[in-house]
């Protein structure tokens, strides 16, 4: 496994869009940006959301499906969730948008590509939490598929 390296991920990635998230979306928890993300031959449609917003919606997902039945998850989760709160006014500027690496999605849903300008099918057809490395991100635009039934 390599280390990221934030000068090269800047030139991999859209500055366009590393902007939007740090500014849009990192301005306040309850802000979200929907996107379709085009990585190695999926699309993937959903709402990016601050990595705190994006663990409580996590542990909200696994509440849904019953997959943490003897509670171990969700402790981890909220801690995690905790950790990554971050109060802007009082701790200092939002991150540069050279900084940041990835997206957090919710509601996110995943579809395989078939030929160029065709959509195949929904991989995941039930919209759930996921995060994106942005130097995977070879092209984006603003806007969401719609999610399945049954969240």
């Amino acid at each position: 496994m390599t280390t990221p390296n934030p000068a090269t991920e800047w030139r991999e990635s859209d500055i366009v869009l590393r902007m939007l998230v740090t500014e849009v979306v990192y301005g306040d928890d309850q802000n979200s940006m929907s996107v379709l993300l085009l990585t190695g031959g999926a699309v993937v449609s959903g709402r990016i959301v601050t990595p705190k917003r994006w663990c409580e919606e996590l542990g909200a997902y696994l509440d849904r499906l019953g997959a943490d039945p003897q509670n171990v998850l969700r402790p981890v989760i909220d801690m995690l969730g905790a950790q990554l709160a971050f109060d802007w006014t009082a701790q200092g500027p939002r991150p540069r948008a050279g900084e940041v690496s990835t997206v957090h999605l919710i509601d996110a849903v995943v579809v395989q590509t078939g030929q160029p300008g065709e959509l195949a099918g929904a991989v995941l057809r039930q919209a759930r939490p996921w995060i994106v490395q942005l130097s995977q991100v070879s092209a984006w635009a603003l806007g969401q598929l719609p999610a399945a039934e049954g969240r």
